[in-house]
Formats: C-alpha cells, sequence, structure tokens
C-alpha cells in the first residue's frame, strides 16, 4: 500500500472519529434539550446521522441545531451556560440585535467538543429570510418527530436549506455540493416537482438555479435532464451574471462588495431586491445592533450616517458591475 493510500486512509478514520465525537455531543444536546424545546439537526449533524451515516465520510466543524419554540431559545441556552458552555458574543444578550440575528453561538467546553450554532429560524440571513415567505414555519411544521425532544427536516425541505447555505457562501467548500448531489440522488421523479414548487413559493428559485448550474458545471449532475429543466437556458443576463461573480477575477475591495450583497442577489423578485437594497442602506436599529456586534442603542445610532454613506456608494458600485458583466460577450458556463 502507498504512503498516499495510508495518509487517506487515516484521514478518513481521523474524520470517523471525529464524526462520532460530533454525535456524542449532539445527543447531549437532546438529552438537555428535554422538557425545554425540540431540537432540529441541521448541516453537518444531520447530514451524518442521514446521507452519511453508514461510514461517516463528512467533515462537520460546528453544531448546527433549530431550536422551536424559538421562545425557548434563551432556557435552552441558560441550561448549556449552566452545562459549560460559554457565549461567543455577548451582544446577543440583547433582544433587538437578536431579533435580527436569528441565531446564537456558544463555544465548545474543551478540545473534543466544538462550537454550537443555535438557530431560532432556518434562513437566518437578515435580507433573504423576509423574502422566504412562511418557509421557517412550514418547514418546522414539515418536520418529522425522532424522539422526544427531537426532529428531522423533510428532505426536500432540507435541500432548500443546504442550498442557500452553500449559494450564500458562494460554494467556498466543494462538501457542500456534494452534500446536494447526494441528497438529491434519493428523489423520486415526485419529489424533484415538489423541489421546484417549493423554491418558486418560498422565493428560492434563484437559489435552487445557481446551486443546480454548479452541480452541472462540476459534473456532479444527478439527472442532468432534470437539472437542465430547472436552470433552464445558460446564455441569458442572470447567468452570465453568476458566471462572473463565481468564477470571475475581482480586486479585494470588488470581493468585499460581493460578499456583502450577494445574499440580496439571490432574492427572486426584482422589487424584493430593490427593497433589500434600500434596507441595506437604512438599516432599522436592530439590524444595525446585530451588523456592528453592539447592545449599544446610542452607539448604533451614531453609525447610521457614515453608515447609510458606505452602503449607498457600495450599492452603486455593484449595480455598476452587473451593467458592465451583462454588456460583455456571451459565453455559456463550464
Amino acid at each position: 500500500m502507498s504512503g498516499s493510500q495510508h495518509n487517506d486512509i487515516g484521514g478518513q478514520e481521523f474524520a470517523a472519529a471525529r464524526a462520532l465525537l460530533v454525535i456524542e455531543q449532539y445527543d447531549g444536546l437532546k438529552h438537555r434539550a428535554h422538557g425545554i424545546c425540540t431540537i432540529v439537526p441541521l448541516k453537518g449533524v444531520s447530514l451524518l446521522k442521514g446521507i452519511y451515516r453508514d461510514n461517516l465520510d463528512r467533515d462537520a466543524g460546528d453544531i448546527d441545531i433549530l431550536v422551536y419554540p424559538a421562545s425557548k431559545a434563551a432556557e435552552f441556552v441558560d441550561r448549556l451556560i449552566k452545562a459549560g458552555y460559554t457565549r461567543q458574543f455577548n451582544y446577543l444578550s440583547d433582544t433587538d440585535a437578536l431579533s435580527a440575528k436569528r441565531k446564537i453561538a456558544l463555544l465548545g467546553r474543551g478540545p473534543l467538543e466544538t462550537d454550537i450554532d443555535i438557530h431560532l429560524d432556518l434562513v437566518t440571513k437578515r435580507f433573504f429570510r423576509k423574502t422566504c415567505g412562511r418557509f421557517n414555519e412550514d418547514a418546522i411544521s414539515r418536520c418529522i418527530p425522532a424522539g422526544d425532544s427531537e426532529a428531522r427536516l423533510d428532505k426536500i425541505d432540507e435541500w432548500l436549506f443546504l442550498s442557500q447555505h452553500a449559494c450564500f457562501h458562494r460554494f467556498q467548500e466543494g462538501k457542500w455540493l456534494r452534500d446536494l448531489q447526494l441528497t438529491a440522488e434519493t428523489f423520486s421523479a415526485d419529489e424533484f416537482l415538489s423541489l421546484t414548487e417549493r423554491a418558486k413559493r418560498y422565493g428560492m428559485y434563484r437559489i435552487m438555479q445557481i446551486c443546480c448550474n454548479e452541480l452541472i458545471r462540476n459534473d456532479m449532475d444527478v439527472s442532468r435532464h432534470r437539472l437542465k429543466t430547472i436552470i433552464g437556458t445558460h446564455r441569458n443576463r442572470f447567468y452570465k451574471r453568476v458566471k462572473h461573480i463565481l468564477l470571475g477575477r475581482h480586486s479585494k475591495p470588488m470581493k468585499r462588495i460581493i460578499s456583502w450583497l450577494w445574499e440580496i442577489f439571490c432574492i427572486d423578485s426584482t422589487g424584493n431586491r430593490l427593497k433589500a437594497y434600500c434596507h441595506y442602506i437604512l438599516p432599522r436599529q436592530n439590524d444595525m445592533k446585530a451588523i456592528y456586534r453592539t447592545d449599544s442603542d446610542i452607539k448604533a445610532m451614531l453609525l447610521r450616517v457614515p453608515h447609510a454613506i458606505v452602503s449607498a456608494i457600495t450599492v452603486l458600485t455593484f449595480a455598476i458591475y452587473l451593467c458592465v458583466v451583462s454588456l460583455k460577450p456571451n459565453s455559456a458556463p463550464r
């Protein structure tokens, strides 16, 4: 056996051992949620208990969980803090900041434990979640009970949740496309139709199109004729913009602008995108607290004018960038 094969096996064994520790820690969270709330495993821990359960061949960083009802999250967090976890960001003790962030981060208790992200909603992006209708509520209602204090996402809802996570991070990690591929491989023809219908209903059609295009571009197509039906033609303005945003070479300032506004670009409706750009320039007070990680009303107020000026310049620069991209000659994404 070659050295590289030994390294591969060693890496797989380490990943499996790490996965077992993550699952054990998650089981402890389930125990502590008993009598308070229901938790739903998300991302890595959910996939380890699902499509990767036979080989545990999936890295899991933080443990992500959804807590419902969300009104019980504070009580659950208090129980975890008493058990030795600590808050990563103290500003989220502020009710206004938490209402905008919709997520609480806790640090693990030692080197063998990972950090925990507690989601109050499935979609936590502050602009996008305002455009996805009742997805958060409906997905919870479709959850499948898995014990006294645990439930699992319906697999179509899980694909949509994973797709928006991968898309908002612009597919920076290859494992996210693999997750989407393996999950979609379990879909029947009717489930593919349901996926498309839900994506349109909840304002996630652009995200689904982008993810399906990335699967095809990376030769990870589950069922090429189905995915091509979803994404439509490559040769249009939308895909040209997506290609340049994801694959183009950008200066450092432009990379930062894209990272700030990509979430808004992914919103389906033109009207909702325009509203989101306006809210980006003139955010509410709770959003200001979340953006600048502060629980101070005064600080949030003082930052409003400089924030509006910088944000307006950012939006204008991004709009010019999109126009320039649209004027470039057509080329099919690869």
